[in-house]
């Protein structure tokens, strides 16, 4: 099975794309790794409100 590059641009032009080189690939891999870095602190920050609640 063949493995495709896919990766995503958060700058213009934006979405989805096959990466066409190493520059385009690194690009690629730090937006998610940006991404899952925000959505992680995003889900800290709902966890610790949820405890100010008292629920969990």
């Amino acid at each position: 099975m063949k493995q495709v590059p896919i990766v995503a641009s958060r700058e213009k032009p934006f979405g989805l794309y096959i990466a066409s080189d190493e520059e385009q690939f690194s690009k690629g891999i730090a937006a998610f790794e940006n991404q899952s870095k925000t959505m992680q602190k995003n889900a800290e920050q709902l966890r610790n409100t949820h405890l100010k609640f008292g629920r969990c």
